[in-house]
Parts: C-alpha cells; structure tokens; sequence
C-alpha cells in the first residue's frame, strides 16, 4: 500500500488550502478520504473531491476564514459504501486570519507567561504585597520563586527564537568570548 499526503504543517485561516492524497489501494473515485481535524475546543471535517485517480483536500478562502486558530490533531481516512481505513494522520496548525475582524494575541504561551511574570515582578518591587497569575499567587517574600520562573520562561522563550531562526534557515547567533586583562 502507497499512500502519500502532501500535507502541510501549517496554514492560516482565511487561505484558500489544497492538497493531495494518492493512495494507491483507495482510488478515486471508487474511494472517498475524509480528513478529520480536532483539538480541545472544536473539531470538523474536509470530504475530498476527486483528482483522477487521486484525492484533493481544499477549502476556499471563505470556508477557511471560519476555522480557529490553533493547533489541531489530524486522521485521514479512506471511505466507501461499507469500509473505512485509517490511511494518515498528524497535527496542523492554523495560524489566525490577519484581515479578519477579530484582533488576536500571537504570542506564544511561553511569552505570555513571561510578560505575566515580569508584571507580577514590577508590581511586588514597586510595594505591591501580592499578586496572582492564574491559579499561582505570589507575595514580596516570594521573590526568588518568581525569579526562577522568570528565568525558566527566559529560556523557552529564546528556545522558540532558535527554532524559528532554524526554520527560517537562518543560523545561531555565535557568542563572542572577550577576556579583559591587566598587563
């Protein structure tokens, strides 16, 4: 059995979204796929149309403005009158529509934890007795706790900054040691 789905990784909403499947022992058009996408908060489905003896996945700009943010689970399955096989699966995401109406926070959750910890920081320094983020409250004498988490956020946070850069094909930015001495 060959199956192979050109699936990207990612896609935003409010693109118009193609791509194939050639699944060898499933042929259209004696075989339909149906890619099923789900996440904690929603979940829907793409029929396929046929492409010779092909599958094509689409959904114009329209139908993929409709579709939230996030990342999503995915299945493929190769159905007919009376089977169904599961022939592929894995997550996509789907980054938010930049023409939409709705304003969106792009941000990571790592960065959104980072600013929340640096406000609660500034607020204790100024004299603030307490503050709470989410579920976790932190008071003046809890200082370094909150540092620590401040600086295990740092470090995600610079982990998404590599990854991107690595992405982008760029490379590391190298440290340059300089040693002072007195002669």
């Amino acid at each position: 059995m060959t199956t192979t789905i050109e699936m990207p990784t990612k896609v935003a909403a409010g693109d118009t979204w193609s791509w194939g499947i050639s699944a060898s022992d499933y042929p259209a058009p004696t075989w339909s796929v149906t890619l099923v996408l789900w996440n904690t908060e929603t979940r829907f489905s793409i029929d396929s149309t046929d492409d010779g003896t092909d599958h094509l996945i689409a959904q114009t700009a329209a139908e993929s403005s409709a579709r939230a943010p996030g990342v999503y689970q995915w299945k493929a399955f190769a159905k007919d009158p009376t089977h169904r096989f599961e022939i592929g699966a894995g997550y996509l995401t789907i980054t938010p529509n930049v023409e939409g109406a709705r304003p969106f926070d792009t941000r990571s959750h790592a960065r959104k934890m980072l600013a929340a910890l640096e406000e609660a920081l500034e607020q204790l320094k100024l004299g603030v007795k307490s503050y709470a983020i989410a579920d976790r409250q932190w008071t003046s004498r809890d200082i370094p706790e909150l540092i620590a988490a401040i600086s295990s956020y740092e470090m995600k946070v610079y982990n998404e900054d590599m990854a991107d850069r690595s992405a982008a094909g760029l490379k590391r930015p190298r440290n340059i040691a300089v040693r002072f001495s007195r002669e």
